[in-house]
């Protein structure tokens, strides 16, 4: 405690001991350093030789003295009497060679802000301990409470506290929002032109003040000035100013909270009414279309029943048959695809739907027949695993039921025989009727199995143009090089021949060859 504080109606007054470093400068016939330091700046003044004596009386505790001038400065209220004590101390660092004058320059400011808070017309005093102990932003503080902006800004200015400038600011704005004889337009346009576009200003603390005052329309202006949607949409939602928030969101481009007013939006209003408003904000309809595939499915289609999308409804009913458990739910949301999908003139989707609704309906009948899986299965498959299981005639039924092409179904057939290892049936297959693919691919398939014998017997009726190439599959090397020859293929000789490049004999006869086919 450094003294006690007398509270009358009127006035009130300091008691305090005076302090050591006052009473050493000032007391009569004193001989400490700091008063001799003091007469000096005082003789100095006046012009007066003995300023030199008294300075040369403590040259060597000069740096005390001025020490000590300063600290009682800071102890004195008179501005007068501060000023010839730091004048004093001012003048004792002409002496020094190595003074550092930030303290010299602190205190002069400390000494400024405390005697701008003891003008009578603040009414603030504080002593220097007061003052350290509080903090200058506390002070700032006190004096915005009184309504002091304009003093609590210069302070803020004079010693650099941008952090409390917007502090002030804001609560100056803060103020003029209650003020009732104004207009909430006028009041408005006054905190832009006074606080402008700081990025340290919260608009939206200045709009939440104004919400909870019931001003809800001035807080809606002051949010236009707020540059930052975060900030905006939180509030907008909570003055219920629910298309004001969503279109601030769609504005700042930030999806997350885009989401997150949409999710707000979807608890306080009706479904109807919330589908219908997002008609008018394209980009909030496509995330919440995104967030209903991933979420609420059923929600989506909602949507697009609002909309008339058959088109969309359809799509939707199609994933949601392939997330089913149950083939009954999975064929009903498919027959409900296909009609959506008719309503939309869509004529091919339709029919494919059906078509898979058809397909299932089979696959679901050959299962409780034969005790196989097939549900799931692609037209192709399918047919292929009916082959596969014994089952051909049913494959053929496939085959004619769901168009499958002859030169794909051929080659479906081969393979899956090929895979049952049926070579007997194969070759039935093949001498059936004329192959509408070739009887290549049947060279192919018995190779693909290490069936070289099999292979071999599609040889003959493989195409002229084709038999080199199938004789290189089988190793036939001599015969693979005539027959390429007789077709005139240089293609299929170089071929060879960089296969049999160490076999000698073979690689003189092929050199041959394509000499004889250059003179041609």
């Amino acid at each position: 405690m450094d003294g006690l504080r007398i509270l009358q109606p009127d006035i009130q007054e300091f008691l305090q001991e005076v302090p050591d470093n006052v009473a050493g400068i000032f007391k009569v016939a004193s001989m400490a350093s700091g008063a001799l330091l003091y007469e000096a700046s005082r003789e100095f003044q006046k012009k007066s030789q003995k300023a030199d004596e008294y300075i040369r009386l403590i040259h060597d505790d000069l740096p005390n003295a001025v020490k000590q001038c300063l600290e009682a400065a800071g102890e004195e209220f008179e501005p007068n009497t501060q000023k010839s004590l730091l004048r004093a101390a001012s003048f004792g660092r002409c002496f020094l060679t190595n003074s550092n004058p930030s303290q010299f320059v602190k205190m002069c400011q400390t000494l400024r802000v405390r005697n701008a808070a003891y003008d009578f017309t603040v009414g603030i005093p504080l002593t220097l301990v007061q003052l350290n102990r509080l903090s200058v932003e506390v002070l700032i503080d006190r004096l915005i409470r009184r309504r002091e902006w304009e003093l609590a800004m210069n302070i803020s200015k004079y010693l650099k506290l941008s952090d409390s400038e917007s502090r002030i600011l804001t609560h100056w704005a803060c103020y003029q929002v209650e003020l009732k004889k104004k207009s909430d337009s006028e009041i408005a346009a006054s905190i832009k032109s006074k606080l402008g576009d700081a990025p340290s200003i919260s608009y939206s603390e200045i709009a939440k003040k104004a919400s909870e005052i019931s001003r809800n329309e001035l807080a809606v202006k002051l949010l236009d000035y707020e540059p930052r949607a975060s900030e905006q949409v939180p509030l907008l939602l909570t003055m219920s100013s629910t298309e004001a928030a969503l279109r601030k969101s769609i504005e700042s481009g930030d999806t997350d909270l885009v989401h997150t007013v949409l999710i707000r939006l979807m608890k306080k209003m009706k479904m109807q009414d919330f589908l219908m408003m997002l008609t008018n904000y394209p980009e909030a309809q496509s995330l919440y279309m995104q967030y209903c595939r991933q979420e609420q499915p059923q929600s989506l289609i909602d949507l697009h029943y609002q909309n008339d999308n058959f088109q969309e409804m359809a799509g939707c009913h199609i994933r949601n048959s392939y997330e089913q458990k149950t083939l009954a739910k999975q064929i009903d949301y498919l027959r409900s695809a296909q009609e959506n999908y008719t309503r939309s003139r869509n004529e091919f989707a339709a029919k494919c739907t059906d078509e898979q609704r058809k397909l299932l309906d089979c696959q679901q009948q050959i299962e409780e027949k034969h005790e196989v899986e097939f549900v799931g299965l692609s037209v192709h498959d399918t047919a292929h695993k009916l082959i596969v299981s014994g089952l051909p005639k049913l494959a053929e039924s496939i085959r004619k039921d769901f168009r499958i092409p002859d030169k794909r179904f051929w080659f479906l057939k081969i393979d899956a025989l090929a895979v049952k290892g049926d070579w007997l049936e194969i070759e039935k297959f093949s001498k059936s009727k004329k192959s509408p693919i070739g009887y290549e691919p049947f060279v192919h398939v018995c190779l693909k199995y290490n069936q070289n014998f099999e292979a071999k017997k599609y040889v003959s009726r493989v195409a002229p143009e084709k038999k080199a190439k199938v004789h290189i599959l089988l190793g036939l090397y001599n015969e693979a090089a005539d027959l390429a020859f007789q077709q005139k293929n240089e293609d299929d000789l170089n071929q060879i021949l960089r296969i049999c490049s160490s076999n000698r004999e073979l690689a003189t006869k092929i050199q041959n060859m394509k000499a004889q086919l250059s003179r041609r």
